[in-house]
């Protein structure tokens, strides 16, 4: 039987031969077929190569029929010579680390799904026709490789020319690693001695699964870190050793893929902008799809203080010549001292009421004061023939300014008269009123007794 179809079959493309004569100059192709039989092939294709987390996948299968040449020429098309394939079944093992969505298929098919495999029966394809099943699933969290693979009548009950290429080729798809992403937001601008804020976020942009890493936060040099002001459930548990603060982090997953927290530190005494950085799992405990972006920095302008200090001394006396009183203003601090105001009391106390002192010069060096001299509010006429002055003069400076390190003194230069039983002061204020933000205001007035 097998003999008489073979012999049909070249009688057949000889009569097509025959009927359909080549044009001058065309090759007319002909394929006796030794056996009218369906082939069934298969190929499987992945929607990604690539996917995050969670994400979606498509599988698409095609299977064909694939049909023998028969007869070919360039003007009449090609002619192929096969038999349709019906009650085809199919089979798609489902990788490991997927949750089964839904599977579809033209051509008859009937699909459905059991323990990861998706099986189809039914089909129908006609000779050098095709058939489509798709299947959805989604990712699990964790990174993996799936591998997937697809057969077509895997039981062999169609009785096929070729049983050799029912298999489709592994099927690669990389579940990409949990990625963390680190951003870090701090306090624009803090005098010295005030608290800076930094902000962490840190996210799990491909929203995978990650175990708990740390974040490691490096202040700047001089920083002091105070773990009570800490929010956020990260910053609950963060340790320092300067200069770097520790905090762990939580666990990621689907549900908790950002994690905010914020912690606080001192400004250090310095005029200029400081920097802090924040690195997230600094070990590379964690396989990432992306380590670019596991570090992040902000910065903070501290704006350095004035420091205002007083400074009163007594030159050597020659009685009853001259004695010279000085007092001395000195901005010890890192900031600009502008519009500086600042009073010397030069006083006489005479508990026989008999002691003046004539006040000869006042002179101001450094800073562009100007100062001015008036009877002291609080002095007490005093009145010894022939002369009527007063105990107490009040310099007042105004207008000065004072760049870091810098000084201006005021010298006082007067006539001494000394009596037994009288107290000379000199008691200096600068900024009397605050009105300058200093870095302390401890060292504003000094006071000399002799």
């Amino acid at each position: 039987m097998l003999h008489l179809r073979h012999a049909s079959a070249v009688l057949l493309a000889a009569a097509l031969t025959s009927l359909m004569p080549a044009a001058a100059g065309a090759q007319t192709i002909i394929n006796p077929i030794g056996q009218l039989q369906p082939d069934l092939t298969v190929t499987l294709t992945a929607s990604a190569s690539t996917i995050d987390p969670y994400d979606s996948l498509t599988y698409t299968a095609t299977v064909r029929n694939v049909g023998l040449v028969a007869y070919s020429d360039p003007f009449r098309g090609t002619n192929y010579f096969n038999t349709p394939a019906s009650g085809v079944a199919f089979q798609h093992t489902l990788p490991a680390g997927v949750v089964f969505g839904s599977a579809t298929a033209d051509s008859g098919f009937t699909c459905s799904q059991a323990s990861g495999v998706v099986t189809c029966s039914g089909g129908a394809i006609p000779a050098a026709g095709s058939a489509t099943i798709t299947t959805r699933v989604g990712a699990q969290g964790s990174p993996t490789t799936l591998i997937s693979r697809a057969r077509v009548d895997p039981n062999h009950t169609v009785a096929e020319r070729d049983e050799t290429n029912n298999s489709s080729a592994d099927v690669f798809v990389t579940v990409l690693p949990a990625d963390l992403a680190v951003t870090l937001r701090a306090t624009p601008s803090v005098y010295e001695g005030e608290q800076v804020s930094l902000d962490v976020r840190v996210s799990d942009t491909n929203l995978g699964e990650a175990p708990s890493v740390q974040a490691q936060i490096t202040l700047p040099p001089g920083a002091t870190f105070d773990p009570r002001m800490n929010t956020g459930i990260a910053a609950i548990s963060c340790t320092f050793a300067a200069p770097i603060v520790t905090c762990p982090l939580q666990r990621f997953d689907w549900f908790f893929n950002n994690q905010d927290f914020t912690i606080k530190y001192t400004a250090p005494h310095v005029n200029r902008q400081v920097s802090a950085g924040v690195v997230v799992d600094s070990g590379h405990i964690l396989q990432e799809g992306d380590e670019r972006n596991n570090t992040a920095s902000a910065f903070t302008t501290v704006i350095g203080l004035a420091n205002l200090v007083a400074v009163t001394t007594t030159h050597s006396t020659v009685w009853p010549l001259l004695v010279e009183r000085q007092a001395t203003v000195r901005n010890d601090g890192l900031g600009d001292a502008t519009n500086i105001r600042w009073t010397t009391e030069v006083l006489a106390e005479d508990n026989l009421a008999q002691a003046y002192d004539a006040l000869a010069l006042v002179n101001v060096n450094g800073g562009g004061f100007t100062c001015t001299s008036a009877p002291h509010p609080r002095a007490t006429l005093r009145t010894v023939a022939p002369y009527t002055q007063r105990s107490g003069q009040l310099i007042t400076c105004t207008g000065g300014t004072l760049a870091p390190g810098q000084s201006a003194t005021l010298d006082v230069t007067h006539l001494l008269h000394q009596l037994v039983g009288t107290t000379r002061s000199t008691v200096t204020i600068v900024d009397p009123d605050q009105s300058i933000r200093e870095l302390q205001e401890s060292d504003n007035r000094a006071e000399d007794r002799w």
